[in-house]
């Protein structure tokens, strides 16, 4: 028997718990920008934005993607040779 909130439901932890539950694939919200999607992930942003007339973002160039790894990893950023290192790549 579980208790919850003082009160015997009658339902062992593994039916009635969240964590115990089978996991279960979701289906894919229907997008109208197909070609954003890249994998299952971006399919579920992707609908988010849409229902909130969001539009998505376009693809960060090498220059940025530098920087924001610079930032991330260092703390600090990249000096202007490491940052243009994305156009010489």
């Amino acid at each position: 028997m579980l208790l919850v909130w003082g009160c015997t439901c009658g339902l062992s932890a593994s039916e009635k718990h969240w964590a115990f539950q089978k996991v279960k694939r979701p289906e894919l919200p229907a997008v109208q920008n197909q070609a954003w999607v890249r994998n299952s992930v971006d399919a579920f942003i992707l609908a988010e934005l849409e229902k909130h007339n969001i539009p998505a973002a376009t693809a960060a160039g090498k220059r940025t993607l530098i920087r924001r790894a610079y930032l991330d990893l260092i703390g600090l950023p990249p000096s202007p040779a490491e940052a243009s290192y994305g156009e010489m790549v």
